[in-house]
């Protein structure tokens, strides 16, 4: 938020470290956010994307497999009723 607040990064900057800080564990939110923010300072938001998804996957304890094991685990359909016969289908599936 100091980031965005002295206009070092733009709002899309921050939404993009956001999302991923999101999938890093509580133990290493604050290396993730040491590297990743000097990043941000230089570069456009879809470079940012990219190298802030690296250091994630860098500093996550878990293998990237035995997270999609578990992931692919939680797959489901869920029917959600809407109003005048019509409904929600919700997928949420391997991409």
């Amino acid at each position: 938020l100091a980031a965005l607040e002295a206009g070092l990064i733009s709002g899309r900057h921050a939404r993009t470290i956001t999302d991923q800080l999101r999938e890093v564990p509580t133990v290493g939110r604050v290396s993730f956010l040491a590297e990743v923010l000097p990043i941000a300072e230089r570069s456009t938001v879809a470079r940012l994307k990219q190298l802030a998804k690296d250091l994630r996957e860098r500093l996550h304890p878990e293998s990237i497999t035995a997270r999609a094991a578990r992931s692919e685990a939680d797959r489901r359909v869920e029917f959600e009723p809407a109003s005048d016969g019509m409904a929600w289908v919700h997928l949420f599936t391997t991409a």
